[in-house]
């Protein structure tokens, strides 16, 4: 068979441009009984012919005329060097390095291949003796024979793009569906945890991201900010949805009732023990298990926490049996855990474990821009579970709820929408003598609880804001009767009067 013919029968038959290049310089080497074979490549912005062997790299401008190359790839036309010719092109320094391991008597053929794409080989260079290159440039064979490599290459070369379309086009398609998933996983969330604030934004952001791993979660957070809200959120969106979440409060418990809670017993382990009781770990196998303020967990129940996290296997009170239990653990507590471990109040690798995906929930009073959208939750809320149709809340009425401290958060405001909602009649709104006296009603404790905040504010600020509080005090103790109110703080009535007036103090004693 012709070895031309053969040749090329095995080139078409390549999927892969390295081999392709090499099989086809191997062959040229072999049928052209020739020293050397090299391909020149255009750069990946066109600038440049390049060639790389093992030792070295070598590259020319295309528009660098003091070598034969630039010629041959403007003109399109072979060009043979002699030995002589060759000496006249070894002023380029790179052109001399370039040839000097060929001996005297050595000539070069420079091919033009129809090639010309980005990073493809552009010229075909041969080395040997010129006798041998002067036959090369009237073989039929070897034209075609580069002419199917060229077509060869821009096919895988074509197929390769095809495949980084297709590649980027899926990635892309993975990237949107991931997108729409967690704006779903977002609206899902907004359902429950109401707020459109930038602050909350980033809270859910986290949350979307915790519930799509398995990891360890502690909420951390003021009381009342809604860590068991974020908690049931996690569980719904995650691959644990489909199990059960299983909640517990962990504080005010004694060790061993929260250790029979948390792995239940046998009959018979302790005495009371009449009947078997499943715990709450096994319980939440395939699910959540939330543990709620677990800072307050007795430090002998911590190392047992710590080893049925690790093993996913714990053993119920008087139980010889080992029992599985693959649950995610979500955790909240409202202290500084990390303080608990310096003092040795809390074990520093549970510490660790629980911190594997950490969220911090802001105080109400840094979410001031959702007090509106969560007044109105509520209001919804209490219409539906006790078919009323209460009114919306007044302008006046938000700008005040704005001016609290709100030291139980969320749920402090929750309180106050569900008192006043209960004084309104059907369609009417909540108005700000509402929420002013209602408020005083649910915070009696407030005033020395915001002796907590004192590490911020100006002394005048901070002055107005006791003064307020005080006079709203004194006023719903005697049902409105500034006379008494007046008296009992020592000052007079007109004063008194006064000071309402510049401090905004409307008080309603109807709604007290």
């Amino acid at each position: 068979m012709n070895p031309w013919l053969e040749a090329t029968a095995n080139l078409i038959k390549l999927r892969e441009v390295q081999k392709l290049e090499n099989t086809f310089l191997y062959t040229l080497l072999q049928n052209l009984r020739i020293q050397n074979a090299l391909l020149l490549s255009l750069s990946g912005d066109g600038r440049y012919l390049c060639h790389k062997d093992r030792e070295q790299t070598f590259s020319w401008s295309t528009v660098d005329f003091d070598v034969p190359f630039s010629h041959v790839l403007q003109d399109r036309i072979p060009k043979m060097l002699s030995f002589s010719d060759l000496v006249y092109w070894l002023r380029n320094k790179d052109f001399k390095r370039f040839t000097s391991s060929y001996g005297a008597g050595i000539s070069c053929y420079i091919y033009p291949l129809s090639c010309l794409k980005e990073d493809s080989p552009s010229l075909l260079v041969l080395f040997g003796h010129e006798h041998r290159l002067q036959e090369v440039c009237t073989d039929s064979e070897f034209a075609s024979y580069v002419e199917t490599f060229c077509v060869q290459w821009l096919l895988l070369h074509e197929f390769k793009q095809i495949g980084k379309s297709t590649q980027d086009l899926s990635e892309a398609l993975m990237v949107e569906k991931s997108a729409k998933q967690q704006s779903q996983q977002i609206r899902e969330l907004s359902k429950s945890l109401i707020g459109n604030s930038s602050v909350m934004a980033e809270v859910k952001k986290k949350i979307v991201h915790a519930a799509q791993t398995s990891l360890s979660v502690l909420i951390q957070g003021e009381t009342g900010v809604g860590k068991e809200v974020v908690a049931r959120g996690i569980h719904k969106i995650s691959a644990s949805e489909k199990g059960r979440f299983i909640a517990i409060n962990c504080s005010n418990m004694t060790t061993p009732t929260l250790e029979v809670e948390l792995l239940g017993c046998e009959k018979g382990a302790f005495p009371g023990a009449d009947a078997e009781r499943e715990g709450l770990i096994s319980q939440a196998d395939g699910g959540t298990l939330f543990l709620d303020e677990i800072g307050d967990m007795p430090m002998t129940l911590q190392s047992k926490l710590l080893r049925i996290l690790e093993t996913k296997t714990f053993r119920p009170l008087g139980g010889k049996v080992e029992h599985m239990s693959n649950f995610r653990l979500v955790s909240a507590t409202h202290i500084n855990l990390q303080e608990k471990v310096k003092t040795k109040e809390f074990r520093a690798d549970l510490y660790y474990r629980l911190m594997q995906c950490p969220i911090s929930l802001p105080p109400l009073v840094d979410r001031k821009d959702d007090i509106e959208l969560l007044s109105q939750f509520f209001i919804t809320q209490y219409n539906k579970q006790n078919a009323r149709s209460v009114g919306y809340l007044t302008s006046s009425a938000l700008a005040h709820l704005k001016t609290f401290d709100f030291l139980g958060n969320v749920r402090e405001l929750k309180n106050i929408i569900e008192l006043s909602c209960s004084l309104v009649d059907d369609g009417q709104p909540i108005s700000l003598s509402c929420i002013a006296n209602n408020a005083l009603a649910l915070s009696l404790s407030e005033l020395d609880r915001s002796l907590d905040r004192l590490e911020s504010g100006n002394l005048n600020q901070l002055l107005e804001e006791f003064e307020c509080k005080l006079i709203l005090k004194r006023l719903y103790k005697y049902s409105g009767n500034k006379t008494k109110a007046a008296k009992s703080l020592g000052i007079p009535l007109r004063t008194f009067t006064y000071k309402c007036q510049k401090l905004e103090i409307l008080y309603d004693a109807s709604n007290s």
